[in-house]
């Protein structure tokens, strides 16, 4: 699958893929559409169409339909727009998501890492070396604006 954190500012994805017991390096699963940043984790082929569908303008009536399966979810597509997160089931419904958020097989571990501290890219990182369908190199963009930190006081 794929390992996709994100804070609220930046969204960070692995590169792996993984199909049949074998995996390979070295796809881009961050996309930019003019003020959007889409992704997805699942079948590379609805992930396709889901894109398409992003850069094509996203409208509702245009979703692309995918085969209905019983036995698990094939698509979640992403969409980054204004510091916000929304998700997309294989369906079409969505939902928006708060951050700190992560997504895909590697996701707890992603969660944990930026609880702990962690920025979006650190966290996929982290998951790269303990989730086995996570790997690569990551890559990030920047997505939302940075908030201002507040200055400690030095004693």
């Amino acid at each position: 699958m794929t390992t996709i954190a994100w804070d609220g500012v930046e969204v960070a994805a692995d590169s792996q893929c993984s199909q049949g017991g074998q995996k390979w390096f070295g796809e881009k699963k961050l996309f930019k559409f003019d003020d959007v940043v889409a992704s997805y984790a699942g079948r590379e082929d609805y992930g396709t169409n889901f894109l398409i569908w992003v850069r094509d303008g996203m409208q509702t009536e245009d979703f692309p339909t995918f085969p209905a399966k019983d036995d698990a979810f094939d698509l979640i597509g992403l969409v980054f727009q204004n510091g916000k997160a929304f998700e997309f089931c294989d369906n079409g419904t969505a939902a928006e998501r708060k951050p700190p958020f992560a997504w895909g097989s590697g996701s707890g571990i992603a969660k944990g890492a930026m609880a702990a501290g962690r920025s979006p890219r650190e966290a996929v990182k982290i998951a790269t070396k303990h989730d086995l369908y996570t790997g690569g190199a990551v890559r990030s963009m920047i997505v939302g604006e940075p908030k201002k930190r507040a200055k400690k006081k030095v004693r």
